[in-house]
């Protein structure tokens, strides 16, 4: 044993020294065999030393590295030299369970009489290896960090550390930064000043401080930086604290900030000077649409100065009937669920009118529960008038085509009227429509469509219809009746009949008007009231040429009449009579059975003769066979007025004309009777007359204001002769008082197959 401090080592006591050495000792021969171990070897890798000893020392090298390590080992024993641990090498050893641990090997050669040795002292460095990777990692991550990290000393001020972006931000390299101090970068900074920055950090006073400054580059290129500087307490206390700077180029953000404000600046005058209205409204999730900002446009609109359009919501100046989408179209933007909203809606102005307009909406922002969105607002009342004018042109020529297939369809005046008042409802161009009919009574009119069923309507006077149907009123311009400027003459009865606050009246001839309720005032247009003139003035002259049509056919018939009767009686009564005066001469001189025969004969011609002049006196007596339905009960209540003493009022359906067979047979003789009655038993002085045919049943409906009917009375043969003509047709007749006034209601009806 060699001497150790003067002495000789016992060999019992070096192999102690071994056997309790901190690190692991083996000796392997050249062939790489372990000869011998040490106990802190086996509890390394968790072999015993027995396992250990005569084992290849490749037992505790992972088998991806026994390969290599083979190499190794041949390398040194060619050159053996001593190799101490300590200098930074590492390798990775294999414990019996598989496990890897991280070991330090220092090697010393060693040559004895047996052959060459090597003694391998073993150390466990796993831990340091953890922590030096740890420290590798962070140092990899510093590095990786664009921003620029500079730590400093805080009494020189020199930099003790730069990380890669530090570098690449400025340009410098490593070496060059940390021979320099954040002066040397920070031009606006003199030392009294820098120093003035840091006290609050160095006393304490606070955690960071925050500041932007430039930092002039190795090519002299000023660029700007977000600076945070930190003083943060080590955990060792007798370690100086270094400063940390957190350095980062704003350039681009400078650049984005510098385009936005140009862009807000050119956003703010195109905004304030744009010619669309336009207006910043921020939303909140129930639909709240407060005005933020508004630009001159938007006040010229809608008539309201900016400081009041502020203070208010979009529901303050929107049409009550639009709100609603723009409400849910709100909460659908600050939901996420929309970012945009177009839509064509109403806008109230200041002086109460309103406008169309299209709204186009973007979401500018957005945030929690809420959102801020551009409006613009274009006006398009002008698009909307031209529309609603186009469409109401429409409807007005396809009623006044209407109107002269009517004309061509030769129906009786009453049931063109009625038919004319119901195209004007259905056609939506007017909101109701009357025909104004004068009785007999002074000043009286008797209104009657779709506004008055299910009867006729009696007005009170009406001073500008009275005048319109005076003489030689036809060619009267028709007169519009407004709420707001009418005379005090003018009929408020009429309007309240109409439900309406404009009314276009137009003369029908000396008997009739036609009167069209036009809506409000407010919202009767010229061209509504233009359009409403050229109706009446069509119908108008639709009446008169059925009035002409009318009475040339009557003449015509009267005329046929006329000439039928004059050659029956001129002709063919001579011819008879003449045969009869022969025949009759002749008797005498006949024998007793041819006398019989010839009497027999010229009786015979003489009622031929009789019944001939009772067709004479009924083709005089005739004045519409074979007309429709509605043309005979006209007729008949016309017949009756010299009987009554005044005209009644008719009004009926226009499908009466298609009742046939019996039932129609029936109807004149039925209103013929309840007319003579009235005559003779009502005294009244005003008579309603209502025809209808609905669900296959024909009504006749007698309304007199006469002394009434007393119900203890007999009933006549008129009146029982009514109630068989309902029961033979399936139907039933009924007369009483009227309900709510003096007078006499008689129902007759039956059922129309």
């Amino acid at each position: 044993m060699p001497p150790f401090g003067g002495a000789a080592l016992s060999s019992e006591l070096a192999l102690a020294l071994i056997d309790f050495a901190p690190d692991g000792v083996v000796v392997v021969d050249d062939e790489g065999t372990i000869l011998s171990v040490n106990r802190r070897l086996g509890e390394l890798f968790g072999y015993s030393t027995d396992e250990l000893v005569g084992a290849s020392i490749d037992v505790l090298v992972p088998e991806r590295f026994r390969t290599s390590h083979v190499a190794h080992r041949t390398h040194f024993g060619a050159t053996p030299e001593v190799r101490t641990m300590g200098i930074g090498r590492t390798l990775p050893g294999r414990r019996r369970d598989g496990s890897e641990l991280v070991v330090e090997v220092g090697l010393s050669p060693m040559h004895i009489d047996d052959g060459p040795r090597v003694v391998a002292i073993v150390r466990d460095v796993s831990e340091q290896a953890a922590l030096r990777a740890e420290a590798d990692l962070i140092q990899q991550t510093v590095d990786a960090i664009r921003d620029g990290v500079f730590m400093f000393d805080s009494a020189t001020l020199r930099f003790t550390y730069v990380n890669a972006g530090a570098t690449i931000q400025t340009g410098f390299s490593t070496d060059e930064l940390l021979e320099m101090t954040p002066l040397d970068l920070t031009p606006r900074f003199s030392d009294e000043s820098f120093r003035a920055v840091l006290r609050p950090l160095l006393d304490d006073e606070c955690d960071s401080i925050e500041f932007e400054t430039v930092h002039r580059r190795v090519d002299g290129i000023e660029i700007p930086v977000d600076i945070i500087l930190q003083y943060p307490v080590l955990g060792d206390e007798g370690l100086d604290r270094p400063l940390i700077a957190l350095a980062r180029d704003i350039s681009e953000r400078k650049t984005a900030e510098e385009r936005l404000r140009a862009s807000e600046a050119a956003f703010r005058r195109a905004f304030a000077d744009a010619p669309v209205a336009m207006a910043v409204t921020d939303l909140d999730e129930h639909g709240n649409r407060s005005i933020t900002e508004v630009n001159k446009a938007l006040e010229e609109l809608l008539g309201y100065p900016a400081e009041d359009l502020t203070r208010m919501s979009f529901s303050d100046i929107t049409h009550p009937d639009d709100d609603d989408r723009d409400v849910a179209a709100a909460k659908a933007m600050v939901a996420g669920i929309a970012v945009d909203h177009h839509v064509e809606k109403r806008y109230l102005r200041a002086d109460g009118t309103h406008l169309w307009a299209q709204l186009h909406t973007a979401v500018l922002e957005r945030g929690d529960s809420r959102a801020t969105v551009l409006a613009h607002i274009i006006d398009i009342s002008h698009r909307k008038l031209a529309e609603k004018a186009r469409d109401r042109y429409e409807r007005q020529t396809e009623l006044i085509s209407q109107l002269r297939l009517r004309l061509l369809g030769n129906e009786p005046l009453t049931v063109m009227l009625q038919g004319i008042c119901h195209d004007v409802r259905a056609s939506e161009l007017a909101s109701d429509a009357l025909v104004l009919e004068r009785t007999d009574r002074e000043g009286a009119i008797a209104a009657w469509g779709e506004a008055a069923r299910p009867g006729p309507t009696e007005l009170s006077r009406v001073g500008i219809v009275e005048a319109m149907t005076a003489e030689g009123s036809r060619d009267r311009e028709p007169v519009v009746l407004r709420t707001f400027d009418r005379d005090v003459g003018a009929d408020r009865q009429l309007l309240d009949v109409l439900h309406a606050d404009v009314v276009v009246i137009g003369s029908l001839g000396q008997e009739r008007a036609l009167a069209l309720a036009c809506g409000d005032a407010a919202g009767a247009d010229d061209g509504e009231l233009d359009m409403l003139t050229r109706l009446v003035v069509e119908v108008g002259e639709a009446v008169e040429l059925s009035d002409a049509r009318a009475n040339q056919q009557r003449v015509g018939l009267l005329e046929d009449r006329e000439r039928i009767a004059t050659d029956l009686h001129d002709v063919v009564i001579q011819r008879l009579f003449a045969a009869g005066m022969r025949l009759q001469a002749a008797v005498p001189l006949a024998e007793s059975p041819v006398q019989e025969r010839l009497s027999a004969v010229v009786d015979e011609l003489d009622r031929t003769i009789a019944e001939i002049r009772d067709t004479i006196f009924a083709l005089n007596d005739q004045t519409h066979h074979g007309a429709p339905l509605s043309a005979r009960i006209e007729e008949t209540v016309r017949a009756n007025e010299q009987v009554l003493g005044f005209r009644p009022s008719l009004a009926v359906d226009l499908s009466v004309d298609r009742v046939g067979g019996e039932v129609a047979e029936h109807i004149v003789p039925v209103v013929t009777e309840i007319l003579s009655n009235i005559a003779r038993h009502a005294e009244a002085s005003a008579v309603d007359i209502v025809v209808h045919n609905t669900n296959r049943r024909l009504t006749i409906t007698v309304i007199d204001d006469g002394i009434g009917i007393d119900p203890e009375a007999q009933r006549g043969n008129g009146l029982d002769n009514l109630a068989r003509r309902a029961r033979d047709l399936g139907g039933g007749f009924s007369v009483g008082p009227n309900t709510d006034a003096a007078g006499t209601t008689a129902h007759w009806w039956a059922l129309v197959n």
